[in-house]
C-alpha cells in the first residue's frame, strides 16, 4: 500500500511539470503492485484523456472504476491516498488532513469483512495521522498564529494515537506492522524529550501527556528512543528520529552512527539535513571544550531551555573558515543535498552557519531568501520571525551598513509583528528573540526624528507599554505640522486609549480630530462607533446617562454628519399630521395588548440613552386602522429591531415583518437588527440576527443589574452597534 501511494503521487506530479515517461513508470509502478487501485487507474485515465489518446481503454478503465466504487474498502483506500497527498504538501492541508483521516479511520474500522491487510492499512493510517497531529503542534510548521493551539490535550491525542499503533496486535503483514510500532516509539520518544525539558508548559513532566497505564513505569525519553530502536534498527525514518533525538541530548558518537545507517537506507532532505548539524555541532563542541565555555543551546539538562526550538541568536559562536575547512565543506555539501528539496529549516540553518563563519553578506542574501519565501504561502510563522530578526542582525555587522539602515528598521519591526503572537501562545518564548532590546536601543540612540518616534510608538505598543506609546504620540504631535500627519497621529493615540480602556480619552480625540479641517471625513466608522458606544455603556455603568445619551446619539448620527443627508431623507408616505418621529421601531412577536415585561425593559432601555422607541401598535394615534396605523408608525421610524420568542407566530406578526421589509428596500439608510430565542424562519431572513436561548429573557427592570452581566450587556451592545452600522442589511427574504 505504501509503494502503490508513493507511486500515485510522483505520478501526479510529474504530470504537473509534463514529464510522460515518469508518469508513465509511476503509473506502471503503482498497477504493478495493486491492479485494482482507484487513485492509479483514475489517473492512468486522466493522462490518456490529457494527452487525447486510448480512447477505448479509458472506456475500460471508467467501467472497471464504476465496479470497484462499489467496494467500500477500495474507496476508503482511495480517500486515503489523497489525505496522504495532502500532507505532504504543507501544513496549509493538515488541518483538512487530520479531519479527514479521522473519518476514514472511523468508517475502517466498521468495516464489514474486510481484506486480508485491512489491520496494517489501519495502523498505517493512524500513524499518519498522529504525525499530522505532531505537526500541528511544532511551530516550525505552522504558518499562521491562529492555527497554533499548544495544549496538553492536543499532546495527549498525538500520544493517545501512537500507543494505540504499539499495542496493535501483530496480524498479517508482521514485518510492516513492526516498523510502525517502532516508528511510533520514536515519535512517543520525540514527543516526551520535548515535555521533559520544557517544565514551564509541563510541570508534571511526560505525566501530563502519557496515558495513565504507562505513568507507573516512570518511563522517560530515552527508554522510548531505545525502545523503537530495539523493535526496528534498519528503518531509515527510526534512525533518523532516534539520531536527531542523541544530537539533541549531545551523544554526537551514537547519532553519528544512526545518521549513518540511514544514509545508506534513503538520503532525504532531513537526513542530509541532520548530518549538517550535527557535524557543526562537532566544530561547536571542539571549540567550547578549547575555551571552556558552555553553550546554553546545548545544554541537554535544562528544563526551561526554548533556545533549542527557535534559534534565533543575536550572537553567533564564531567558527575559524581555516582550521575547520574540510569540516566546512562537508557541512555546506549536506545543506545543499537538503536544499534540493524545499526545506525551510536547511535554509535558515544554513544562514545562521554563514554568520558563524563569518560569510555575512551570503547569510544575509539567506535569510532574505526565507523571508521572499513567505509569498508562497509555505514559510512558518516562526522561520519568517527569525529570518527578519536574523536579516537585520546581518546588516548590523556589516563593516558599513548606512546605505540599510530602513531595511534594518523594517526588519526588526516585522520580526516585532510576529514574535508576541507566538509568545502569546507559548509565554516561556519570550526570550527567544532579542528584537525589542535591540530595536529600543538602536532607537534611543537616533536623533529625535518623526520616523525615529514612529519607529519608538511602533515598538511600545507590541511591548503592551501602552502609557509609553501614548506619551511618544503627544510628543509627536508638537513637532508635526501637517494636518494630515497629526490626524494619524491622533487616529494611533485612540487606538493606544482603546487598548488601555481609556474610551473617554478616546472620545475627546475623535472631537479632536473633528475640529481640524475635513477631520471628520478621515474617521474610521467602525473605530469612531465601537468607541462612542462602548464608551456609552460605561458612562450608564457609571451613572452618566446625560453623558451616555451624548455619546449614542454621536454614533448614530456619524453616518448622517459624514455623508450627505439629502441620501438618508424620511420615506414621505406618513400621514401628514403624523406629528412623532421614533428612532426605532420594536416589532415583537406578543400581542399589543398583552406585551412580555423583557420587551418593555428593552423599550425603556433605549430610551434611557435618549432613543425614542416604539412598540407594535402602542403609538398608533386614534381614529386610525391597526392596519394604516402600523404602516404610519413604521414610516416614520427609522431603525427597526424585530424580536422572536418563538417559531409558533401569529399570522399578524408575519405580516408586520413583511411591513418592514418593505420599508428598508425603500430606504437609503434603515437598519434592522434581529432578536431571536429560536431557529430563524426562512421569511425572517437577510438582516443581523443576534440568537440564543437568553437573548430576551436577559432584559431585565434594573439597567445597572443588567450590564453587570457579560452576556447581557454584549446584547445590548450589538443592538447598538447593528443600529448604527453604514449599510443597511442585504434585502430579507419576502414573506410568503
Amino acid at each position: 500500500m505504501e509503494n502503490s501511494r508513493d507511486h500515485n503521487l510522483l505520478s501526479y506530479l510529474y504530470c504537473l511539470i509534463n514529464d510522460r515517461s515518469k508518469v508513465d513508470e509511476h503509473i506502471k509502478g503503482a498497477l504493478n503492485i495493486d491492479k485494482g487501485n482507484i487513485i492509479t487507474l483514475t489517473g492512468q485515465a486522466y493522462v490518456y484523456l490529457e494527452y487525447e489518446e486510448k480512447f477505448s481503454e479509458v472506456e475500460k478503465i471508467l467501467k472497471k472504476l464504476h465496479k470497484l466504487n462499489e467496494e467500500r474498502h477500495r474507496v476508503l483506500q482511495a480517500d486515503a491516498e489523497i489525505e496522504y497527498g495532502y500532507c505532504r504538501m504543507g501544513a496549509k492541508f493538515y488541518h483538512n488532513s487530520v479531519s479527514r483521516l479521522e473519518k476514514i479511520i472511523a468508517d475502517a474500522e466498521t468495516l464489514t469483512a474486510p481484506p486480508s491487510d485491512w489491520k496494517t492499512s489501519i495502523c498505517i493510517w493512524n500513524f499518519g495521522l498522529a504525525l499530522a497531529k505532531r505537526r500541528l503542534l511544532t511551530l516550525s510548521n505552522l504558518t499562521s498564529s491562529e492555527e497554533i493551539d499548544l495544549s496538553h490535550k492536543n499532546y495527549r491525542r498525538v500520544i493517545d494515537i501512537l500507543y494505540k499503533i504499539t499495542n496493535s496486535e501483530n496480524n498479517e503483514n508482521v514485518d510492516r506492522v513492526t516498523v510502525y510500532k517502532a516508528r511510533a516509539y520514536a515519535e512517543v520518544g520525540s514527543v516526551t524529550l520535548f515535555v521533559e525539558t520544557n517544565e514551564k508548559e509541563f510541570p508534571n513532566g511526560p505525566n501530563d501527556i502519557l496515558p495513565e497505564s504507562e505513568i507507573e513505569f516512570n518511563y522517560t525519553s530515552r527508554t522510548y528512543i531505545e525502545l523503537a530502536l530495539k523493535v526496528c534498527d534498519n528503518d531509515a525514518y527510526v534512525l533518523l528520529k532516534c539520531g536527531k533525538y542523541f544530537r539533541y541530548i549531545n551523544d554526537i558518537d551514537r547519532a553519528v552512527e544512526l545518521y549513518k545507517k540511514a544514509l545508506k537506507f534513503n538520503q532525504t532532505s532531513s537526513a542530509h539535513e541532520q548530518i549538517a548539524l550535527l557535524l557543526k555541532r562537532t566544530i561547536e563542541n571542539d571549540i567550547l571544550s578549547e575555551t571552556k565555555s558552555k553553550n546554553r543551546v546545548h545544554d541537554s539538562k535544562s528544563k526551561n531551555d526554548h533556545l533549542h526550538i527557535v534559534k534565533c541568536p543575536k550572537e553567533v559562536l564564531q567558527i575559524d573558515k581555516i582550521k575547520f575547512k574540510r569540516l566546512i565543506k562537508d557541512i555546506f555539501h549536506h545543506f545543499n543535498e537538503a536544499l534540493k528539496s524545499p526545506n525551510r529549516s536547511a535554509l535558515y540553518n544554513k544562514g545562521l552557519f554563514l554568520r558563524q563563519i563569518g560569510d555575512i553578506k551570503e547569510a544575509y542574501d539567506t535569510f532574505k531568501k526565507l523571508i521572499f519565501d513567505k509569498n508562497d504561502g509555505k514559510c512558518s510563522v516562526m522561520h519568517l520571525a527569525n529570518a527578519y530578526e536574523q536579516a537585520a542582525n546581518c546588516i548590523m555587522e556589516f563593516e558599513s551598513n548606512e546605505h540599510y539602515k530602513e531595511e534594518m528598521f523594517h526588519y526588526l519591526k516585522r520580526s516585532l509583528e510576529i514574535s508576541p503572537d507566538l509568545v502569546a501562545k507559548m509565554p516561556s518564548l519570550e526570550s527567544c528573540w532579542t528584537t525589542a532590546p535591540t530595536l529600543k536601543s538602536l532607537l534611543t540612540r537616533e536623533a529625535q526624528t518623526k520616523q525615529r518616534q514612529y519607529n519608538l510608538a511602533f515598538l511600545y505598543d507590541k511591548l503592551q507599554t501602552y502609557d509609553k506609546s501614548f506619551k511618544v504620540y503627544q510628543d509627536l504631535l508638537n513637532i508635526l505640522e501637517e494636518p494630515r500627519e497629526k490626524v494619524d497621529v491622533i487616529l494611533r493615540m485612540i487606538s493606544t486609549q482603546v487598548k488601555q480602556g481609556d474610551y473617554d480619552g478616546s472620545i475627546l480625540a475623535f472631537n479632536l480630530i473633528a475640529c481640524l479641517p475635513d477631520g471628520r471625513q478621515k474617521l474610521v466608522e467602525n473605530e469612531y462607533i465601537e468607541v462612542h458606544i462602548e464608551g456609552c455603556l460605561q458612562a450608564l455603568e457609571q451613572g452618566e446617562c446625560d453623558v451616555a445619551k451624548v455619546r449614542v446619539k454621536n454614533a448614530l448620527r456619524f453616518i448622517e454628519k459624514k455623508t450627505d443627508s439629502s441620501l438618508d431623507r424620511r420615506d414621505e408616505i406618513a400621514s401628514e399630521d403624523m406629528h412623532e418621529e421614533f428612532e426605532v421601531f420594536l416589532l415583537c412577536d406578543d400581542n399589543d395588548d398583552k406585551l412580555t415585561d423583557h420587551y418593555r425593559y428593552l423599550r425603556d432601555h433605549l430610551q434611557l440613552l435618549g432613543i425614542s422607541v416604539t412598540i407594535n401598535s402602542t403609538d398608533v394615534r386614534p381614529g386610525f386602522t391597526v392596519f394604516k396605523g402600523v404602516t404610519d408608525v413604521m414610516n416614520s421610524s427609522k431603525h427597526f429591531v424585530i424580536a422572536l420568542k418563538d417559531r409558533n407566530t401569529s399570522r399578524e406578526f408575519e405580516q408586520r415583518v413583511a411591513m418592514v421589509q418593505e420599508v428598508l428596500k425603500r430606504r437609503a439608510r434603515s437598519n434592522c437588527v434581529v432578536l431571536s430565542s429560536c431557529e430563524l424562519p426562512v421569511w425572517l431572513t437577510g438582516s443581523p440576527v443576534i440568537m440564543g436561548d437568553d437573548v430576551i429573557s436577559l432584559f431585565c427592570e434594573d439597567i445597572h443589574q443588567m450590564l453587570v452581566n457579560t452576556r447581557a450587556r454584549d446584547i445590548l451592545k450589538q443592538i447598538l452597534l447593528h443600529l448604527c452600522q453604514k449599510q443597511r442589511p442585504a434585502t430579507a427574504i419576502s414573506h410568503p
